[in-house]
């Protein structure tokens, strides 16, 4: 099962909003919520209602359904329109001042990893690692030992 949520023309520039976004990106909700609850960014509240939107539908779908097996399993922004104004410069100018808006989209997916899942995974990446051949060792050139000048002896009789 999964659940999306959107909001379109969010004030805001999708370029900040994506800062937001790769935080929560494959998290547990519980553990989105407190991500977003403690960051500082300003769009963050919009993704924290945008995420409370994205778990009523879960519930709405599925009314049994286990939040504890959801995870954001999409978090992206794309670019809006962008609102254009005019303000006015020395000498008769005008420059253009961009208000830039995106559209953000999360999406909550169930994980399907349980406990006996994940043993069947390791049992069958081993037989994998097992039936691969083993690589042959590189031959590296054998260093002699090197060979000590002995001393000669001073006999004085």
């Amino acid at each position: 099962m999964e659940a999306i949520a959107r909001v379109r023309n969010l004030r805001g520039s999708a370029r900040k909003a994506r800062l937001v976004l790769d935080q929560i990106r494959g998290k547990d909700i519980d553990e989105a919520r407190k991500i977003l609850a403690f960051s500082q960014k300003r769009v963050s509240h919009n993704v924290q209602k945008l995420l409370k939107s994205a778990v009523a539908t879960v519930t709405e779908n599925e009314s049994k359904a286990n939040l504890d097996t959801y995870f954001v399993s999409q978090a992206f922004a794309d670019d809006g329109p962008i609102m254009r104004r005019t303000m006015p410069r020395a000498m008769g100018r005008a420059n253009i001042i961009r208000k830039r808006t995106c559209h953000i989209t999360l999406a909550l997916s169930q994980r399907e990893d349980t406990g006996e899942d994940r043993e069947a995974k390791s049992t069958e990446a081993d037989r994998a690692n097992k039936t691969r051949k083993p690589q042959k060792e590189k031959k590296t050139v054998a260093q002699e030992p090197v060979a000590q000048k002995k001393q000669p002896v001073n006999e004085e009789v």
